[in-house]
Order: structure tokens, then sequence, then C-alpha cells
């Protein structure tokens, strides 16, 4: 849960960046993360580094633009589900890993109908679902 916590609020903080939304972030801050505290998540949202010395999510410093961010935030988040999972075939780790992979499925679902009804060009679509891991 605090890996989720995370990826919303380094996800948040990047939108708000793109939007150029940099001062007064701290109301869409959500407290309880592992690795974004407030300090740092008001470094990304200001794009003064804060990126850097992420441990679960260091790829999303690597991302050049938004999608590409969401894409590796959405694969650290399901590489965690998916050890979650893996390590008691008995457990709740078993039903969170398979709502995990339904979640995704349909959110990709979702990008290709949006894309076909808008008119989105098939190439940019292929990308979109390919980041869509």
């Amino acid at each position: 849960m605090r890996r989720e916590i995370d990826g919303a609020n380094i996800l948040t903080a990047l939108k708000l960046r793109a939007q150029g939304r940099t001062e007064n972030v701290d109301p869409y801050f959500i407290a309880g993360g592992r690795e974004v505290n407030k300090t740092r998540f008001q470094q990304i949202a200001s794009g003064n580094g804060g990126l850097d010395g992420l441990n679960a999510f260091a790829e999303v410093a690597d991302a050049n633009d938004l999608s590409s961010a969401e894409a590796a935030v959405r694969t650290v988040l399901l590489k965690n589900a998916k050890k979650l999972y893996t390590s008691d075939a008995l457990g709740i780790g078993v039903v969170i890993g398979f709502l995990k992979e339904k979640e995704r499925e349909v959110a990709l679902a979702r990008l290709i109908a949006r894309g076909k009804y808008y008119n989105v060009p098939t190439e940019t679509l292929r990308r979109e679902v390919g980041n869509g891991n």
C-alpha cells in the first residue's frame, strides 16, 4: 500500500509540474508513502529534482515525458504486486495480483476505446498501449 501511495504522489507531482502548478501543492500530497515525503513531493512538483535517489521508482527519473513516467510507475507497482502474490500461493496476494492484472487490462481497453472514439492515430495508440506494460 505504501508503494501505491508513493506512485500516486509521484504521478500527481509530475502532472502538477506539467501543468505549471508548482506553488501550493501541499493539498495534493497523500501521506503514508515509503519513499516520497512532503519535501520530496514539493521538489518533484517544482522541478528541483526529487526523483534522484528513489529506490523503487528509479526508472521514473529516466522517463522523458509524462506518459513514460506513468508506464514506469505502473511497471513498478505491477512488479511489486507480482512479488506479493508469488510469495504465498494461499495468501491474499494472489487475489491482489489478479485484480492488478485485470485493472491493467481494463485500463488498456479503455485507452483503446477512447482513442478510437476520438480518432487518435493508430501509431499513437500503439505507442501508448506499448507503454501499458
